[in-house]
């Protein structure tokens, strides 16, 4: 970073997380691991944040101690937003009235071991339909955040075509299967939040109009989902009570090695016992689809 820009730099946010596909870190503290996101700003109106140095050009922060362990939590990823001043389209000192833009957002990944890092898979949302909504500069939690921009620089995958497949799961650095801050209570946990916000505003008609694809595979490296204050629910049918009340299911979810709303080790232990896939193989085009 160049010193003539810092005194531009409304916010430099980051938030650091452990493993990318189950994140073992709460927005608050999580009850398994005890660790709550790293959440630091680098830069806030236009000064180094306390605990931050600027050496050979480069903003140089040590994170605490992070709950690194096998697997997919041999990775630790870090979502950071960028909010520069300006006025028009020139960059300017930041001032207490100063006029902000949000910048593209940026995704990293390191690990403990040095390995290769294991990615969130980012093949089921068509991140073109977000935009086609929100458009390719929404400034997602701009104000309470940077405002982070998704774009080609948070992804790290690439479609047949050779280009960047952007997606969204960045977003769990945050939204994690512990909640956000409300531990649980507003669904705050990726797999379910989406589908929450998008169905109370009446947006969802479906799955077609943001899914690709449905990834079945990937609730086999999942735990339980915090779905109410302090409760957690098995996550195949966590992510399928976010749209539909558990009743209207049917069957008798717990009939089905489901814990709906229970202990937060009891729903963790059963999180690969749900039999929901023994007769249900939803796809994109009938998410009711069920083997014959």
């Amino acid at each position: 970073m160049q010193q003539a820009l810092q005194d531009k730099i409304k916010r430099l946010e980051t938030i650091t997380n452990v493993g990318p596909n189950f994140p073992i870190m709460g927005y608050n503290k999580s009850p398994g691991s005890g660790a709550a996101k790293v959440a630091k700003d680098l830069v806030k109106d236009g000064a180094l944040q306390e605990g931050v140095t600027l050496a050979d050009g480069k903003l140089v922060f040590t994170t605490p101690a992070l709950p690194f362990g096998a697997g997919d939590t041999d990775t630790a990823f870090t979502f950071i937003g960028l909010e520069m001043c300006n006025t028009g389209t020139t960059l300017t000192a930041c001032t207490t009235d100063s006029a902000t833009t949000s910048m593209k957002a940026e995704l990293v990944f390191g690990t403990k071991s040095g390995n290769a890092p294991s990615m969130r898979h980012v093949n089921s949302v068509n991140f073109s339909t977000c935009q086609g909504c929100h458009s390719g500069t929404f400034e997602l939690h701009k104000g309470h955040h940077s405002g982070f921009v998704m774009t080609e620089q948070v992804s790290h995958a690439k479609d047949a075509n050779n280009n960047p497949i952007v997606g969204v799961d960045a977003c769990v650095a945050c939204h994690t299967p512990d909640g956000t801050y409300a531990s649980g209570a507003n669904k705050g946990g990726f797999e379910m939040k989406l589908h929450v916000v998008h169905g109370e505003q009446g947006v969802i008609k479906e799955c077609t109009q943001c899914h690709n694809d449905f990834n079945l595979d990937a609730f086999k490296v999942k735990g339980a989902l915090a779905t109410s204050a302090g409760k957690y629910t098995t996550p195949i049918t966590a992510t399928c009570t976010s749209c539909h009340a558990p009743e209207s299911i049917g069957h008798g979810l717990e009939n089905m090695g489901a814990i709906v709303n229970g202990d937060y080790v009891q729903a963790n232990q059963a999180a690969q016992s749900e039999t929901c896939f023994y007769c249900h193989t939803p796809t994109v085009a009938d998410h009711t689809q069920v083997k014959m």
